[in-house]
């Protein structure tokens, strides 16, 4: 998981899965957009308050919380759960 090198005018970007098919790189957008700062060791956090208002710009309930974080980080560990059964599935049918 990566988040994009293009970010939107709010300074936002959105996080996409990357993984290999047949070896060809393919990314899969998954909806959640972050600030560089939320984004930690492949995980999504809450942006700190004083970070979102003076760096960003946001009113106060503009900034993500921690359950903004927690759902981002639900759908995309649903996603890469999704790509991991597909992937078992390819490899109990044989085709790689």
């Amino acid at each position: 998981m990566a988040p994009h090198r293009q970010g939107n005018k709010s300074g936002a970007f959105p996080v996409h899965i990357i993984y290999l098919v047949s070896g060809k790189r393919e990314y899969f957008t998954t909806g959640a957009i972050v600030f560089p700062e939320q984004y930690d060791n492949g995980e999504i956090t809450a942006l700190a308050t004083s970070i979102g208002r003076k760096k960003y710009g946001l009113k106060i309930y503009e900034i993500p919380s921690r359950e903004d974080a927690k759902r981002d980080n639900d759908a995309i560990m649903a996603v890469i759960k999704e790509i991991r059964r597909i992937e078992d599935r390819y490899r109990l049918d044989g085709k790689q």
